[in-house]
């Protein structure tokens, strides 16, 4: 009995272990990530930070990746940003799954669409929020064919954004 005690004691701290998570706390955001993941939070792109995984190979022509882009948006309610943002992402990709949720006590909007990207099959998973007048649109981004690979992980990571 002691053994077996011991071997789920073992195995408990090896998982812990392996779950090795940083947050980045900004003046009006944090989100938590896997140390695995590389960040830039240096502005670039018109970004608050993007997340990216390593390339898995030389042929590798897409890199995984979670960003924030924000933008003042004024007094829009969120159901004219929805619509606002549908319109403009409609000319670009297929919406394939769209939903309300409601995550860390923020009112969430979801949207996952497909596109092509530099000849590259692509699917994006956005999160909208809007507050104090700001949006906060949170993508996931990954190459469709290993989408479902990174899935966990990566919602993960979009669940973990907190709005201060």
């Amino acid at each position: 009995m002691r053994l077996l005690t011991y071997f789920f004691i073992l195995i408990s701290t090896l998982g812990c272990a392996q779950d090795n998570w940083v947050t980045l706390e900004k003046e009006d955001f944090s989100i938590s990530y896997p140390s695995s993941l590389n960040i830039d939070d240096s502005g670039k792109e018109g970004t608050q930070f993007i997340l990216t995984t390593d390339k898995d190979g030389e042929d590798d022509n897409f890199i995984e990746n979670v960003n924030l882009s924000t933008q003042k948006v004024g007094a829009v309610t969120f159901d004219e940003y929805i619509k606002k943002m549908e319109r403009e992402v409609s000319g670009i990709a297929k919406i394939i799954e769209k939903k309300k949720l409601e995550i860390n006590g923020n009112k969430c909007y979801s949207l996952k669409m497909k596109a092509t990207q530099n000849g590259v099959d692509a699917i994006f998973l956005q999160h909208f929020y809007i507050e104090n007048q700001k949006a906060y649109v949170l993508t996931f981004s990954s190459e469709a064919k290993v989408y479902d690979d990174y899935y966990d992980e990566m919602n993960r990571v979009l669940r973990s954004f907190e709005i201060k």
